[in-house]
């Protein structure tokens, strides 16, 4: 688990690293750009030209010292230096440092004095996450100079003219990168729609910060790296029996949609609950029965269900996979939030019916999880500016409603009601595709079930739906990636996110 820290205080971080070690600026800049290289020498050839285009700041100085390291390790390179202002002290050094290396560069004034004609790949140290206002001008002249060209764009840290935690507005007005290169941590911006796109792959890269100077920042925002620290909830005894590992309801399904049941109940069983039971339309006993076996099912129009006031009795309640909005549907959802107070995970049409009826908001349990995907989010709380904002409006309601919120998307942010957001760092584009919501429901009912806690369940169940998207993917390549892809890696999810002994 990472913090996401702001620019401001990430240069903390990094003036406490060298008080603490001692390390001096310069040397914790060439340590910078030697892990930088590591990286660039094992994912790009010595026979590719490479093009380092380096600002006046210490974004500029990480790049000149990459150039030098990598021209000793072989590789041509063409090195341009923008001259637009002072240098920043540990930047001047490295271009010093160049010169004595017999290295030659070319000052850019303008945008044509910068060819980029047969480089292959593009080093972009233009400027870093401390930049505070939209470039423009010759920085801007460049940085689509670099985009209209053909060359794998590499940035260090933060594409150029991109802010690390603020929006920027200004179209076309950053480097678009091929792959970005994180020193440490990642930026907020990277983590989300259209911002994040620019970044290309996020590859991050450890530079050795103190992780008690990190420790020490307080900040609401995290990145999901693993979830190894969660290994203990989810450990089995020889004795334990299914039982202890809870019972699951999951309300899924209707004439049409049975699919979505199918899907939500087979990651629920898969989870690791001891029990779950599928409560669905009459229509679909049969189908889910001979479609998943290994599950229990009540139908809606059993007076058995009512009469013994079962909805109670289950450890964790999933709602909303295809089940539709119609009236009926309507009033089995408010009979079900009637009888059951513990928190329940509320997707899809459940999700729907909650945005065309406020009255039923008062009676969903605290601490309830809520996984909309964008939409369903917008039709539940408004539509925002832009992505930042649709972030802080997303801290506020779970706060507000003192519940999680699962916005659902590449890096799906998982918001708490202490206002924390959690940002996964696992899955792929072929997940985008019919009922990977379905089985992030079940598999997230199946957990919270079994662990009882909302929030890991919640942050479990996202990672563990990503992993097993991944694997899926390995397989099928993301074109033809479908959910039950996904539900059949989900134990090797479990095995590949801890180091369980069997």
């Amino acid at each position: 688990m990472l913090k996401i820290l702001t620019s401001v205080q990430t240069k903390l971080v990094d003036e406490q690293t060298m008080s603490e070690e001692p390390i001096k600026s310069i040397d914790l800049m060439e340590r910078a750009a030697q892990r930088c290289c590591q990286w660039i020498m094992s994912h790009i050839d010595r026979s590719q030209k490479l093009a380092v285009i380096a600002g006046p700041g210490n974004n500029g100085g990480d790049a000149l010292a990459i150039a030098r390291i990598l021209h000793s390790e072989k590789y041509e390179i063409k090195v341009f230096d923008l001259d637009i202002g002072n240098r920043s002290n540990d930047c001047d050094l490295n271009l010093k440092r160049l010169k004595a290396k017999g290295i030659s560069y070319v000052l850019i004034s303008e945008a044509k004095d910068c060819d980029l004609s047969g480089a292959e790949v593009i080093i972009d140290g233009m400027f870093g996450s401390g930049l505070t206002r939209a470039v423009e001008g010759v920085p801007l002249d460049l940085i689509k100079k670099v985009n209209e060209s053909k060359a794998r764009v590499v940035s260090i840290d933060i594409p150029s003219g991109m802010f690390g935690d603020r929006y920027l507005e200004a179209s076309n007005a950053c480097i678009e990168a091929t792959d970005t290169l994180c020193l440490h941590l990642p930026k907020l911006t990277s983590l989300i729609p259209i911002l994040g796109n620019v970044y290309g792959r996020m590859h991050l890269i450890d530079i050795g910060l103190s992780e008690a100077a990190i420790t020490r920042q307080i900040s609401p925002f995290y990145y999901v790296d693993s979830i190894a620290e969660y290994q203990s909830l989810f450990s089995r005894e020889k004795f334990d029996h299914k039982g202890k590992y809870g019972h699951v309801l999951i309300v899924a399904g209707s004439h049409g949609k049975m699919g979505a049941a199918i899907i939500s109940n087979r990651a629920g069983i898969k989870s690791g609950a001891g029990l779950v039971t599928a409560l669905v339309p009459e229509i679909g006993l049969e189908v889910i029965q001979s479609s998943v076996p290994e599950v229990m099912a009540v139908v809606h129009e059993d007076d058995q269900l009512k009469s013994k006031n079962k909805a109670g009795t289950y450890d964790a309640i999933g709602i909303g996979p295809g089940i539709g909005t119609d009236s009926e549907t309507l009033l089995l959802f408010e009979w079900i939030l009637q009888h059951n107070e513990s928190p329940m995970v509320v997707d899809a049409d459940a999700l729907n019916l909650l945005a065309l009826n406020k009255k039923l908001w008062p009676s969903i349990p605290k601490g309830s999880i809520l996984t909309p995907h964008i939409k369903e989010f917008e039709r539940l709380f408004g539509s925002s500016k832009n992505e930042l904002e649709r972030i802080e409006l997303l801290r506020s309601k779970a706060t507000e409603l003192g519940m999680f919120i699962v916005l659902k998307g590449a890096h799906t942010a998982i918001a708490t009601p202490d206002s924390k957001v959690f940002f996964n760092s696992t899955g792929n584009p072929g997940m985008a595709t019919a009922g990977s919501g379905d089985c992030l429901t079940g598999l997230i009912t199946g957990i919270l079930a079994q662990i009882k806690d909302p929030q890991t369940a919640a942050i479990c169940g996202v990672y563990l739906h990503g992993v097993a998207g991944d694997l899926a993917a390995i397989n099928t390549g993301f074109h033809a990636l479908v959910a039950t892809d996904i539900v059949d890696q989900i134990g090797s999810a479990f095995k590949e996110s801890f180091s369980f002994e069997q």
